[in-house]
């Protein structure tokens, strides 16, 4: 992903039951996680915000929304704060510049 110029992101961690393993995964190369999820409640995004601080993570977010296959979930309906698109951005870029100088 990295090589491509992406960024990898552990999508809805709080359906995983996975958080132990959270920062051994930051310290192997985990860009961000998804905070922002359909499935989480404050109670968890506060939890993943907290992850995302200490270990030094981008925070995503959104609906899951997947057609059909995922009744119930209406796509946008996760508000997810503008303030976490600059750091994102900036990641990109980087990675962006750093390949294409290779």
């Amino acid at each position: 992903m990295r090589d491509a110029g992406g960024v990898t992101i552990l999508a809805h961690p709080g359906t995983l039951n996975r958080d132990h393993l959270i920062p051994a995964w930051a310290r192997r190369g985990l860009d961000g996680i998804e905070v922002w999820h359909s499935k989480h409640d404050a109670a968890a995004i506060e939890r993943y915000r907290g992850y995302s601080h200490l270990h030094g993570l981008l925070m995503t977010g959104g609906s899951d929304y997947h057609g059909e296959r995922t009744p119930g979930v209406v796509i946008g309906s996760v508000p997810v704060p503008d303030e976490i698109l600059p750091p994102i951005d900036a990641v990109l870029r980087t990675r962006r510049t750093v390949r294409s100088r290779n």
